[in-house]
């Protein structure tokens, strides 16, 4: 679990965080979505997607 944070982290950092306690709870959920559909297999994008929809 460690490694796959890590990412996230290191994204957070180039782009200097968020600027609202909004923007960051917005970060921590789709964060959290994109790693779940790739450990499942699933296409983070096909699934967003689909549940805007």
């Amino acid at each position: 679990m460690r490694t796959s944070l890590r990412h996230w982290v290191i994204s957070r950092r180039i782009s200097q965080g968020t600027r609202t306690e909004q923007g960051s709870r917005v970060f921590v959920l789709l964060a959290s979505v994109i790693e779940t559909c790739r450990k499942r297999g699933v296409s983070p994008w096909t699934y967003l997607a689909q549940v805007v929809k």
